[in-house]
């Protein structure tokens, strides 16, 4: 489940698939109704609590993630959070392979688009927009 840091991925590529997997849960928590400020303050950077949250927040109705996604989350949430990634840190980690949490951060992005849009702006995704974007 877990690689080296001579992994072939760079720690700045685990740190942007990081973010986007924080900002997909961070949208669907506020799209489920949770505030901004509360989302800032109790979970921060912290992909665990997000993913616990979220979870708990029937996440699953819109993206499922198999064990080993969850897995690689969770793995990647310490040294994410901890500014690891996003500022070169001497040291040995444990990540987990890259591929599997790009799967997770698309499935999110994928999953969860058109829900939190219609969250947001109350109203379904226009159709014409789709088609633009290439969506469909």
């Amino acid at each position: 489940m877990s690689e080296r840091v001579k992994c072939s991925a760079p720690f700045v590529a685990y740190f942007l698939v990081g973010r986007s997997i924080e900002l997909s849960l961070k949208a669907f928590l506020f799209a489920r109704g949770e505030k901004i400020n509360r989302l800032k303050r109790k979970y921060g950077h912290d992909l665990s609590k997000l993913i616990f949250e979220s979870r708990r927040r029937k996440l699953g109705r819109e993206v499922k993630l198999t064990r080993n996604q969850l897995a690689a989350v969770k793995l990647l949430s310490a040294p994410y959070s901890h500014k690891l990634l996003e500022y070169s840190e001497v040291g040995t980690y444990r990540l987990p392979y890259y591929w599997v949490v790009c799967e997770v951060a698309s499935g999110l992005l994928n999953g969860l688009r058109f829900y939190c849009y219609k969250a947001t702006f109350n109203k379904e995704f226009p159709i014409s927009q789709i088609r633009k974007i290439g969506i469909v």
